[in-house]
Parts: structure tokens; C-alpha cells; sequence
């Protein structure tokens, strides 16, 4: 007599709780970085998180992603977390080149500024990019994590 049965597939269970597939830090301050990190990682945010000090080499990353042809499968990050201040390109440069591109036109990404501003000007402005979804003021919280 033979078993047909299967059994079943054992997965591991803080993989199962885990909300999103890819998240990308972009924030010029190592210890926010590291912090933030900490914090996405404590709530199961996100499987992968990938981290940059730099927004402009952030920008090229997706750029070189979404325009290379192979035939490798894309994984863009389902989240940015986005600061305003840092230099060479700041949030606000960093919003106005990804939302010419491809990527904000078919709104899959959503922005988060992650900021220590708490300037109403700076909330504003950053509102009034469309691929912007939500503006936090560091540091980064579980509860703040639960909005989105």
C-alpha cells in the first residue's frame, strides 16, 4: 500500500508575519540608518531593506534596475523612507527626478519622508509630490509603522 499524502510545507513563522517584500532606507546620518533598520527589522516590516546614504546613488539604483533589460525579475521596494536634508541631493531634489520617471507614474512605490523636520513648510512641500504617500519625523516607531 502505498501514501499519496503530502505533507505539509513548514514555513518559518517570523517569514509569514513579515508585511512587505522590500523597503529602501535613504538618509545621509549612519545612526538613523541604523536605528530605523533596527526598527523595521524588530516589527517584521519587510523581508529585505535596503540601505543608502545617498539619494542621488538611491535614484541611479532604480533608474539601472527598471532600465535593464535582462531578463532577471525586478523587485522595487514596496516603501522609501526618505529624509529631507543631506547633501549633494536632498529629499526634495531626489522627489523631483523619481517623479519624472517611470516608477512614480505607475505609483507602485510609496514615499515615506522619514524626517527630524517638524517645519510645517517642509510637510507641506513634501505633500504635494504625488508619490509621496506619508511624512514622519524621526525617529522611526512601530507605531508609526502601523499608519502605513
Amino acid at each position: 500500500m502505498e501514501i499519496t499524502d503530502k505533507l505539509p510545507v513548514q514555513t518559518n513563522p517570523l517569514e509569514s508575519k513579515i508585511k512587505y517584500e522590500f523597503v529602501m532606507l535613504i538618509d545621509d546620518n549612519g545612526i538613523d540608518n541604523f536605528m530605523s533598520r533596527i526598527t523595521l527589522e524588530n516589527c517584521n516590516f519587510a523581508k529585505f531593506i535596503n540601505v543608502n546614504n545617498n539619494a542621488q546613488s538611491a535614484l541611479n539604483f532604480l533608474c539601472r534596475t527598471t532600465s535593464d533589460n535582462s531578463s532577471a525579475v525586478l523587485i522595487l521596494p514596496d516603501f522609501i523612507f526618505l529624509d529631507i536634508n543631506m547633501p549633494t541631493m536632498n529629499g526634495f531634489q531626489f522627489l523631483e527626478e523619481f517623479e519624472k520617471t517611470d516608477l512614480a507614474k505607475n505609483g507602485k512605490i510609496k514615499i515615506v519622508m522619514l524626517s527630524s523636520s517638524t517645519d510645517p513648510a517642509d510637510i507641506s512641500r513634501a505633500m504635494n509630490f504625488k508619490s509621496v504617500y506619508k511624512y514622519l519625523v524621526k525617529p522611526l516607531s512601530e507605531e508609526a509603522l502601523g499608519l502605513l
